[in-house]
């Protein structure tokens, strides 16, 4: 499998605060990659850097081979990067349609955006159904969906999601972690940020354990699951 992503000793932070301590990772082409960690581990931090939305201090960052750790936010977009960040952050007050088509800013032509937003609406039903409602009537579940939808309309090889069951029934949970899977089997890899640690590896191949900022342990989940220090000093389970 080729890497699509590529941190080497990735360092961010806010003011004076380094956050993120030098990561090593890897998502490959169509990989499922989870990334968990207690709260207050960097994991908002860190996928915030990798979007963009929060400048790399130090370190390399590629995407298809590209070094991109000096590129706007926008820019990523553009080479096939999106993020559903955590609490989603949809404009509450305009329709689903309208969400979904302001994700679709990167391409070009009515008929990219008009297969953008079938493609979308294939995979949630519901939000074909609720299109023309405003976001902010939605409930939680249904505005997740419209967050991942939001970020796949820009047809990314690389979909990042930060926390993507906070606050979700368990149902719920497990129908976006269908439709996941759905994506992933198309093609677009996956970089998941989630706290439950069920949901977190139940479609993922390998996963990255973050602690204070550092990558403490690697590898595939099941390798990984079964590590003692991992539910033990890791995750405070």
């Amino acid at each position: 499998m080729s890497a699509l992503l590529e941190l080497s000793a990735l360092r961010a932070g806010y003011g004076d605060l380094e956050i993120v301590h030098g990561i090593d990772a890897v998502v490959g082409e169509g990989e499922w990659v989870a990334l968990v960690g207690v709260a207050g581990a960097g994991k908002t931090t860190l996928m915030s850097a990798i979007a963009g939305t929060l400048a790399v201090r130090g370190g390399t960052l590629r995407f298809a081979g590209r070094e991109i750790g000096s590129r706007a936010a926008h820019a990523r977009v553009s080479l096939g990067m999106a993020l559903v960040p955590q609490g989603r952050r949809l404009f509450t007050g305009m329709s689903v349609e309208e969400n979904l088509i302001a994700g679709a800013h990167v391409l070009r032509g009515r008929g990219a955006v008009a297969g953008a937003l079938e493609r979308a609406y294939a995979l949630f039903p519901l939000l074909r159904e609720r299109r023309r409602q405003a976001v902010g009537t939605l409930s939680g579940g249904e505005q997740q969906m419209c967050a991942i939808a939001r970020a796949l309309v820009s047809r990314p090889r690389l979909l990042m999601i930060d926390e993507l069951s906070l606050g979700l029934a368990p149902l719920v949970v497990d129908d976006l972690l269908g439709a996941l899977e759905r994506v992933r089997l198309e093609g677009t890899a996956l970089l998941v940020v989630e706290q439950d640690v069920e949901a977190a590896f139940r479609f993922a191949s390998r996963a990255y354990v973050l602690q204070l900022g550092s990558i403490v342990l690697q590898g595939p989940t099941a390798a990984v699951r079964a590590d003692p220090a991992f539910t033990g000093s890791y995750m405070g389970i």
